[in-house]
């Protein structure tokens, strides 16, 4: 939960299991509707104070609670979120609704995650191959729901296109699109491979 206990709790014994002091940002993992937000924000700030954290950040929140969080600090004196870890990529792009303007009028820098929604984007499936995948133990129904959208292979088609185009890989170009946009500042890649670090790190090599 949001709540103080869970919070001191958490952070007491990721510290002793890293066998550090500190850490530098501290991410309230989604608002849970159920800790007032007062609560939230005086709990990280003595966090921040008590020297156990040096900045805060929040994700997958709606922009309300996100804006009365940081006014209530502001008004506080207490340490506001600089950072909103969100879903953005080129097949859901309804942060631009209200979080990206929240973020802009708050200073709050955002760090995408999703980015190649969940490998769709890279260009590895196909309409014929999503045919044959097997919903196992959870393992594709993102896949299987983004494959189910016309729209979608429409603009991997384009995506493709594009990265042909300049030579890249569409995940390069995915990643490109999206550190294109005001307000981010660092997507957050979900490689497995040590190769696919090399390969989204080349996103930044070209406009």
């Amino acid at each position: 939960g949001n709540h103080r206990k869970s919070l001191v709790q958490s952070l007491d014994e990721s510290l002793k299991r890293l066998g550090i002091g500190y850490v530098d940002i501290i991410y309230v993992h989604a608002y849970a509707f159920r800790t007032p937000i007062e609560e939230i924000m005086r709990s990280l700030d003595d966090s921040v104070r008590s020297g156990k954290v040096l900045y805060i950040a929040v994700s997958d929140s709606p922009s309300w609670m996100i804006s009365r969080a940081n006014t209530m600090a502001e008004l506080r004196g207490w340490s506001q979120f600089l950072a909103l870890q969100t879903r953005y990529n080129l097949l859901n792009r309804s942060m631009e609704f209200d979080l990206q303007p929240a973020c802009a009028e708050l200073n709050i820098g955002i760090c995408p995650w999703g980015c190649v929604a969940e490998g769709f984007l890279t260009g590895k499936y196909t309409k014929k191959s999503v045919k044959n995948l097997k919903n196992k133990n959870g393992r594709y129904p993102s896949i299987l729901r983004l494959a189910n959208v016309e729209r979608n292979w429409e603009i991997l088609d384009e995506v493709i296109n594009i990265a042909a185009e300049v030579k890249k890989s569409p995940a390069q170009v995915a990643l490109n699109w999206i550190l294109q946009k005001p307000g981010v500042t660092s997507p957050v890649i979900g490689a497995r491979t040590k190769a696919q670090v090399i390969e989204n790190l080349k996103a930044l090599e070209f406009k």
